[in-house]
């Protein structure tokens, strides 16, 4: 589209393998440095993006990771055990999935799965919800730092759950299910992690 107004098919085919292979984004070059169509170009990009999510088939996806799933990986497996939850169409209603990290791992672990319910990260670093906030499937929003003596993890879960349902985020009766590391010890980095469900408040 440097020259042309309309993608080749091979343009759009090109993108869609692309996100379905698991990329978050695409970078356009040429198109928007000195092409004649650059606003055509980023246009059509998000189009194919918004159709090409619409696609994919978490079942689809959820049996090809698991096939190359590395089992020693604890957190690997926590999250493989959520996304068949949330897959599982006998389950109770699940209206989000709140993860709560300093790094944001979890939460891009769970996004590759494209699960059919959003995926909140809360993290106190700035520049981690930044980068968070470009992963497909993934809102991230900066809390306080949740490990002061005046402002503990649990606490800090409630009044997210509380602010999310006064925006319109979660309905009073459902489940929301929270990832968070253990504890950590002086000096921890974090790698140890659990869930829990926790309903959301009338």
């Amino acid at each position: 589209m440097i020259e042309e107004k309309s993608p080749l098919r091979s343009e759009i085919a090109d993108i869609q393998n692309a996100l379905v292979q698991g990329a978050d984004g695409i970078l356009l070059d040429k198109e928007t440095a000195y092409g004649k169509y650059p606003i055509e170009s980023v246009a059509t990009v998000a189009k194919t993006i918004a159709e090409t999510n619409h696609m994919i088939d978490p079942v689809k996806k959820f049996k090809t990771l698991y096939s190359i799933c590395d089992f020693s990986e604890k957190d690997e497996i926590l999250v493989m055990n959520v996304a068949k939850i949330i897959l599982d169409k006998n389950r109770e209603p699940i209206d989000y999935i709140l993860t709560l990290s300093k790094q944001g791992r979890i939460a891009r672990l769970l996004a590759k799965y494209y699960l059919p319910v959003d995926i909140l990260a809360c993290c106190p670093d700035t520049k981690v919800v930044k980068q968070l906030n470009l992963v497909t499937g993934l809102k991230a929003m900066k809390v306080p730092n949740y490990t002061s003596k005046l402002l503990g993890p649990d606490h800090l879960i409630k009044i997210v759950i509380r602010t999310n349902k006064s925006m319109g985020m979660g309905t009073p009766g459902h489940w929301v299910i929270i990832f968070r590391a253990k504890d950590p010890k002086e000096g921890d980095d974090e790698s140890e992690h659990y869930f829990k469900f926790e309903k959301i408040p009338e």
